[in-house]
C-alpha cells in the first residue's frame, strides 16, 4: 500500500518504472499463499499502478502468473475491469493469452461472474476492446438487451464499487432510449437506486441518473413500486440488541468498507477498528460461531485480524462541545460524523461499549451509508442503558436539523433531516417489535416510546407538527401525510376527536402535492362544516378543482407565501406575460427575503422563456444562471436556462448546464435513498426530471439541433416520444412539463432549418392537443382552453384540434356547440367524404346490389387514413348526439352499422360499434331486430382483430350473447306449436341461430385460440346448451382449445366432467362426445400411451388424469362400436411427435 502512495505521487514521479518493476519483483519472490490471501489489497496496489500506462502491464502479468487456477477463476471479472484502461497497449496481448488459455479454460468458463463481465466487457467503448473481444465472444454468446441488463444488475447490486463505472457505461450504451419491459425495468431500477446510495462517487451517481433518465419515468405502477421497490425493505432488520445477528451483520458492513476503501491512511484505521471487533467479537475461540455465519469472501478478508497487532497512532479530533452540532460544522459527513461520535464514549455496557469504541474509527473513513446504518443503533443502544443526557441531547439535535430545514431546505441540511427521517423510522420498527414481545412492564418500550413522542411533539411556528412541515420542506409528502394523520390528530377525554384548523390545513397542502383532488375538497369541507375557511383554505380548494381564475381574486387576502403562489397560478394558466408583470412588481419591493428574491428571479426566468423572449432571457441567465450558481432554483428555471443554450446553440453551456441540473437531481434523489424506504416512488418527481434532461440530450443528435449537417428522421423521433410518454404516470402534473419542453425542442428544430415548419407545427399542435386532452381529464377547463386557443393559432391539423374542440366544449356543457362543431368539421373538412358515407348508408338501407359505380366500390377507392379520419369524427359525432338526447338510439343505428362495415382497420371504432348496438340489445332483450345481435357479434369480432385492448370485455360479452340469446330462442321454439304462424317464426328463429354460429366460427377462424382459451370456464359450462347446432360448434371450439392448451384445459374440464351424481348424465354425455372428436383423439391417444408407459415414474396426483383417460377410452369404444366412421387407428395423418404431445410429456 505504501507503493500506492509513491505511484500516485508527484514526488516520485521519475522513480515510477523503478517503483513498478520492485513490485514486479516482490510479487514474484513472496509465498503464493501469502499473495492469494493479500490479494484484494494488491489489487488496490495494481489499480493505481494501471494509471501510470503501459509500464504497469509487466506487473499484471506477474500478478496473473503467480495465482492459482482457483484464485484467478474467482478474480478474474474484477482483473479484467482492472486492466480494461491498459487493452490500448500491444503489450496486453501476452497478458490475455496468459489469462485465457494457459489456466483452464472450463474453471473459467464455468464461473457466472466470469460470463456476467465478459458480457459488459463485449465491445466496450473503452480502451481498445478487439484485443480482449476475441476471448470474450467465446463465453458472451447471448447478446440480448435482456440478458446484458441482467447481469449488469447483478454486478451492480453485488460489486457495484469495482465495475460501477465500466457496467454503466455499458448500460449507456445499451439502452436506446426506448422503454424497457416492465419486469427488465423493475430489477434495473432497483440496481440504479442502490449504486446512487451507496457510492461515494459523485461521477457514479451521475452515470446512474443519466441511465433512470434514459430508462424513461417508468409508473411505480408498472412495476410494482408503489408499495417500495428496494430489495432492502424486505430484510429483517437488525438490532443492537440482537447479539450474535447484531454482530454478524456488523461484521459485514464495516468488511464492505473495508474492501471498497483505496485510501492507505484511511484503510489502517479501518484495519485497526476490523482488528478490535475481531478480539472482542470473535476471540481466539469463536465461542459464539460468528465467523461460520460470515460469508465466505469476508471471512478470508478478515480473518488475518484475529492475530494482528496493529497499533493505531492517528491522532483524531474529538466531538465538538458546541450545541447543538448542526449549527457548528460545515458540511453533512462533518455533522454526520460527530452526530455518532458524542454518543460513542457515553456506552457503558460491554462489549458494546467496546465495539462502538472501534466502530468510530470506521466512521472517520467517511463512508456515510456506514454510518446513516450505525447511527439510530447507537442512540437504542443509549435508550437501553437509560442515559438520559444524551437521550436529551440527541433529541435536541434531531429537532434542531428540522427546524434549520424548515427554515431552509436548499443546503446539506436537507441530508441530515433525511437522516433523522431514517433514525425515527428505525426506532419506530425498534418500539414496534419490542411491543410484539409483550414484555410486562417493558422500561425500554417506554423510553422509546417517551423519545419518539418529545420529537414527534415539537410544532413548528405555524402550529403544525415540526416533522411534518420538514417532511414537506423536503418533498417527502407520503411520510409527511402519514405522520400528520398519525400524530396530529388529537382527542378529548370523552374520546372524540377535536377539530384542529392546522391539522386539516396541512392536509390540504399535503393533497394538494399529491395531486389528490378528494383530499383536498375533502380537508376543506372538514374546515367549512366547523368554521368560515380563509382565503388560503379556498384557494386550495380551488385550484384543486381547476378554478384557477375564481382563485385570483382571493390572492390579495392570502398570507402564506402569496407572492409566489401567485406567479406559479397564473403560469398555470398559461399567462407568462401576466406571470412576469407580477414578479418583477413583487421583486421592486424592498421588504422581502433572500429566498423570496431567488424564488422570484427563478419565476422571472421560467416565465420569459414560455413568452419565448430568447433575448431577455439569456441577459437574465447571463446575470444569475440558476444552475452554474450555487442558490437553490425552480425546475423551471432550469429548464429555462438549459433551452436558452440550446437556442443559442452553445453546446459547451449546453454540456455544463445537463450536468449541473442532473447533479442537483442526483443530490435530491441521494436524499431519497437515505431512508431507503419505497425510494422510487417518493423520488418520482425528480425521476421525470431526468427523463425531460435525457430528452433533450438525446436531441443535440436526433433533431441536429446544435448542427443542420445530419438529417433528421422527425416521425422516428416522435415515435419514441410517443413510446416514452405511455410509459410515464399519466397525470397532468408529470405529463405536462416533459411535453412542454418537447415543443420548445421542435420549435428550435425548426428555427435550425433541419425540419420543414410545417412538420413541426403539425408535431407542436400534436402535443398541445395532448396537454389539453391531459388538463380536460384533470378537470382544468380553463386551462385545457389555454392549450387549445395556441393550436387552433398554427392554422394544421385541423381534424385533431376541431375535435379536441368539440370535447372541450361538450365537458364544459355546451352540447349543441359540441355536436354543430363536429357538423361543421365533416361539411368543410370531409365534404367529399361525408356525402359518399351519406349514399353508403342510404345504399345499404335500400339494400341494392353492388355495381361498378355503387357507393360500396367508391369507398374501397378512397384511402384508408382517409377513412379512418372521417370515421373518427362521425362516430364521435354520432355518440355526442346520443347522450345529448338530440336523436334516438334507433335513427344512429344504420350510421354505426355503415361505420362498421367502412372498412376501417381500427380496434377503437369497432369496439365502440359494438358498445352500442349492445347497448341498444340490452335496453329491451325481448324485442331484438334479426340482425343486431349478428352485427354485434361482428363487431365485437372486429374490435378483437385489430387489438387485444378490450379482449377481456369483448371476448365474455361476445359468448354471452350468443349462448343467451340462442338458448332463449331454442326454448321459445320448443314451445310453439305446430301452426303455419309458428313454423314461420321456428324458421325465422333457426335462422337467427344458424347466423350468429357462422359469425362465432368466423371468429374462431379469425382469431387466435388465445383469445378464445381466455374464456374457457366460461365455454365449458355451456356444454349442455339446448340448442344442437350450437352445441357443435362450441365442441369444435372446445375441441381445438383442448389440444392446444392441454395442462390448462383438461384439469378445468374435471369438474364439469363429474358434476352431480356419479352415473351418466347429460352433462358426461356430451362431454364424451367431445372427446370423441376426431383431432382432439388423436392427441389424447398418445397423451394416454405416454401415462401408460411411464406409470411407475407417475405421483399420485396424476392418478385422476389416468382415470379420467380410461374413461375417454371407454366412450371412444363405445362411440365407435355404435360409428360408421372410420377409425382413428388407420388414419397415418397424425403426428406421433408432435409438439403438443412433447409438451404433454
Amino acid at each position: 500500500l505504501s507503493f500506492r502512495r509513491s505511484l500516485l505521487d508527484d514526488d516520485h514521479y521519475e522513480q515510477r518504472s523503478v517503483l513498478l518493476s520492485s513490485l514486479a519483483t516482490i510479487i514474484r519472490l513472496i509465498d503464493e499463499k501469502f499473495l492469494e490471501e493479500t490479494s484484494n489489497k494488491v489489487m488496490v496496489v495494481l489499480r493505481a499502478a494501471t494509471v501510470v500506462g503501459e509500464g504497469a502491464v509487466a506487473v499484471w502479468k506477474e500478478f496473473v502468473r503467480r495465482l492459482g487456477d482457483r484464485m484467478l477463476a474467482n478474480l478474474l471479472p474484477k482483473i479484467l475491469i482492472a486492466i480494461q484502461p491498459l487493452l490500448k497497449f500491444p503489450a496486453t496481448n501476452e497478458l490475455l493469452d496468459n489469462i485465457f488459455d494457459r489456466r483452464k479454460p472450463l474453471e473459467i468458463d464455468q464461473s457466472e461472474a466470469f460470463e456476467r463481465t465478459a458480457m459488459v466487457l463485449v465491445n466496450s467503448e473503452a480502451g481498445d476492446s478487439s484485443r480482449i473481444n476475441f476471448h470474450l465472444r467465446r463465453t458472451s454468446t447471448n447478446n440480448s438487451i435482456e440478458h446484458i441488463v441482467s447481469g449488469c444488475v447483478r454486478m451492480l447490486m453485488e460489486e457495484c464499487e469495482t465495475v460501477g463505472r465500466v457496467v454503466l457505461q455499458k448500460l449507456l450504451s445499451v439502452l436506446d432510449g426506448n422503454p424497457l419491459p416492465d419486469t427488465l425495468a423493475a430489477s434495473l431500477i432497483p440496481a440504479l437506486l442502490h449504486t446512487m446510495r451507496n457510492c461515494g462517487d459523485v461521477s457514479l451517481r451521475v452515470l446512474s441518473a443519466q441511465c433512470l433518465g434514459r430508462l424513461a419515468a417508468v409508473d411505480p405502477g408498472r412495476i410494482g413500486s408503489s408499495s417500495g421497490i428496494s430489495t432492502s425493505d424486505q430484510k429483517k432488520i437488525v438490532f443492537v440488541d440482537d447479539a450474535k445477528e447484531f454482530y454478524v451483520d456488523i461484521l459485514e458492513r464495516a468488511w464492505r468498507v473495508y474492501s471498497n476503501l483505496l485510501d492507505a491512511d484511511v484503510l489502517d484505521q479501518v484495519e485497526f477498528a476490523l482488528q478490535s471487533l475481531m478480539s472482542e467479537l470473535v476471540g481466539k475461540s469463536d465461542e459464539f460461531g460468528i465467523m461460520e455465519r460470515l460469508s465466505e469472501e469476508c471471512r478470508r478478508d478478515i480473518e488475518p485480524f484475529r492475530s494482528s497487532s496493529l497499533v493505531q497512532t492517528h491522532d483524531r479530533r474529538g466531538p465538538i462541545k458546541e450545541r447543538p452540532v448542526v449549527d457548528h460544522v460545515q458540511g453533512y459527513e462533518e455533522w454526520l460524523l460527530q452526530c455518532f461520535i458524542i454518543g460513542v464514549p457515553k456506552v457503558r455496557q460491554h462489549p458494546d461499549k467496546e465495539l462502538f469504541k472501534a466502530l468510530k474509527w470506521i466512521v472517520f473513513a467517511k463512508d456515510t451509508v456506514f454510518t446513516q446504518h450505525m447511527l439510530p443503533q447507537l442512540i437504542i443502544r443509549l435508550i437501553l442503558e437509560n442515559n438520559e443526557d444524551m437521550i436529551s441531547e440527541y433529541c435536541d439535535e434531531m429537532t434542531s436539523v428540522l427546524a434549520r430545514v424548515v427554515s431552509n431546505a436548499a443546503s446539506w441540511r436537507r441530508l441530515a433531516a433525511h437522516v433523522v427521517f431514517s433514525v425515527l423510522d428505525t426506532l419506530e420498527q425498534y418500539a414496534i417489535r419490542r411491543l410484539a414481545k409483550k414484555r410486562p412492564n417493558d422500561k425500554e418500550l417506554e423510553r422509546t416510546q417517551a423519545f419518539l413522542s418529545r420529537v414527534f411533539s415539537e410544532k413548528a411556528s405555524n402550529g403544525s407538527l415540526l416533522v411534518v412541515v420538514a417532511a414537506e420542506k423536503c418533498q417527502c409528502m407520503h411520510r409527511a401525510l402519514r405522520w400528520c394523520e398519525q400524530h396530529e390528530i388529537k382527542q378529548d377525554d370523552l374520546g372524540c376527536n377535536i377539530f384542529d384548523r392546522n391539522h386539516f390545513y396541512t392536509l390540504e397542502r399535503i393533497y394538494t402535492q399529491l395531486q389528490n383532488v378528494d383530499g383536498v375538497l375533502g380537508s376543506f369541507e372538514c374546515i367549512s362544516a366547523c368554521t368560515s375557511p380563509t382565503a388560503d383554505e379556498r384557494i386550495l380548494a380551488l385550484e384543486a378543482n381547476g378554478d384557477y381564475n375564481e382563485a385570483l381574486p382571493l390572492y390579495s387576502q392570502s398570507v402564506n407565501n402569496k407572492e409566489l403562489q401567485l406567479i406559479k397560478c397564473l403560469l398555470r394558466l398559461n399567462q407568462p406575460q401576466l406571470a412576469l408583470n407580477t414578479a418583477i412588481s413583487f421583486q421592486e419591493n424592498d421588504e422581502k427575503s433572500s429566498h423570496l428574491t431567488s424564488s422570484l428571479a427563478s419565476s422571472q426566468l421560467e416565465a420569459t422563456w414560455h413568452l419565448r423572449d430568447w433575448g431577455r432571457l439569456e441577459k437574465m441567465v447571463q446575470k444569475c444562471d440558476p444552475l452554474l450558481d450555487r442558490h437553490d432554483s425552480s425546475w423551471g428555471a432550469a429548464c429555462a436556462s438549459i433551452l436558452c443554450a440550446v437556442k443559442r446553440r452553445e453546446s459547451v453551456k449546453l454540456t455544463e448546464r445537463l450536468l449541473a441540473a442532473r447533479q442537483r437531481l442526483v443530490e435530491r434523489i441521494t436524499a431519497k435513498t437515505i431512508e431507503d424506504s419505497n425510494t422510487y416512488t417518493q423520488a418520482y418527481k425528480y425521476i421525470a426530471n431526468l427523463h425531460v434532461l435525457e430528452e433533450i440530450d438525446e436531441s443535440m443528435h436526433s433533431l441536429s439541433l446544435l448542427s443542420n449537417q445530419k438529417p433528421v428522421n422527425l416521425r422516428a423521433v416522435l415515435d419514441k416520444w410517443q413510446a416514452r410518454s405511455e410509459c410515464v404516470m399519466q397525470c397532468s402534473n408529470i405529463l405536462e412539463p416533459i411535453l412542454l419542453v418537447r415543443r420548445e425542442l421542435l420549435r428550435a428544430t425548426a428555427d435550425v432549418g433541419t425540419v420543414d415548419r410545417r412538420d413541426v407545427d403539425n408535431a407542436v399542435t400534436q402535443l398541445l392537443v395532448q396537454s389539453c386532452r391531459l388538463a380536460r381529464q384533470s378537470g382544468h377547463i380553463q386551462i385545457a382552453w389555454t392549450f387549445l386557443v395556441e393550436a387552433k393559432a398554427l392554422g394544421v391539423n385541423l381534424k385533431d384540434v376541431g375535435m379536441e374542440e368539440a370535447r372541450f366544449e361538450f365537458q364544459k356543457g355546451s352540447q349543441s356547440q359540441a355536436i354543430g362543431l363536429l357538423t361543421k368539421l365533416l361539411n368543410t373538412k370531409f365534404a367529399d367524404m361525408n356525402k359518399l358515407f351519406t349514399d353508403f348508408v342510404h345504399w345499404h338501407e335500400s339494400g341494392a346490389k353492388s355495381t361498378a359505380d355503387s357507393p360500396d366500390v367508391l369507398v374501397k377507392k378512397t384511402s384508408k387514413e382517409s377513412r379512418a379520419a372521417f370515421a373518427e369524427v362521425q362516430l364521435l359525432r354520432a355518440e355526442y348526439m346520443l347522450k345529448s338526447g338530440a336523436v334516438a338510439a334507433t335513427d344512429l343505428y344504420q350510421i354505426y352499422l355503415s361505420l362498421q362495415r367502412f372498412d376501417v382497420p381500427s380496434e377503437d371504432l369497432h369496439y365502440r360499434v359494438a358498445v352500442f348496438c349492445d347497448g341498444m340489445y340490452s335496453n329491451d332483450t325481448e324485442k331484438v331486430r334479426s340482425d343486431l345481435v349478428a352485427n354485434i357479434l361482428k363487431s365485437y369480432t372486429n374490435a378483437l382483430r385489430f387489438g387485444r385492448t378490450h379482449l377481456f370485455h369483448a371476448m365474455p360479452r361476445m359468448l354471452t350473447i350468443w349462448l343467451d340469446v340462442s338458448q332463449k330462442k331454442t326454448e321459445a321454439i320448443q314451445s310453439r306449436g305446430s301452426d303455419a304462424r309458428a313454423t314461420e317464426m321456428n324458421n325465422r328463429d333457426n335462422n337467427d341461430i344458424t347466423q350468429m354460429n357462422t359469425e362465432i366460427s368466423r371468429a374462431f377462424r379469425q382469431l387466435d385460440s388465445y383469445a378464445f382459451y381466455t374464456a374457457f370456464p366460461q365455454l365449458i359450462s355451456r356444454i349442455v346448451h339446448p340448442n344442437a347446432s350450437v352445441f357443435s360448434t362450441l365442441k369444435a371450439i372446445l375441441a381445438d382449445l383442448i389440444c392446444k392448451y392441454p395442462h390448462q384445459c383438461i384439469w378445468q374440464s374435471i369438474a364439469v366432467y363429474r358434476t352431480g351424481p356419479w352415473q351418466k348424465n347429460i352433462r358426461q354425455e356430451r362431454f364424451e362426445m367431445l372427446f370423441c372428436n376426431y383431432s382432439l383423439f388423436s392427441q389424447l391417444f398418445f397423451m394416454s400411451y405416454w401415462f401408460f408407459t411411464h406409470l411407475t415414474a407417475l405421483q399420485s396426483r396424476f392418478a385422476l388424469s389416468v382415470a379420467i383417460l380410461f374413461r375417454f377410452w371407454i366412450a371412444y369404444f363405445r362411440w365407435h362400436s355404435t360409428s360408421t366412421n372410420s377409425s382413428p387407428f388407420r388414419d397415418r395423418s397424425f403426428d406421433r411427435n408432435s409438439s403438443t404431445l412433447k409438451e404433454f410429456g
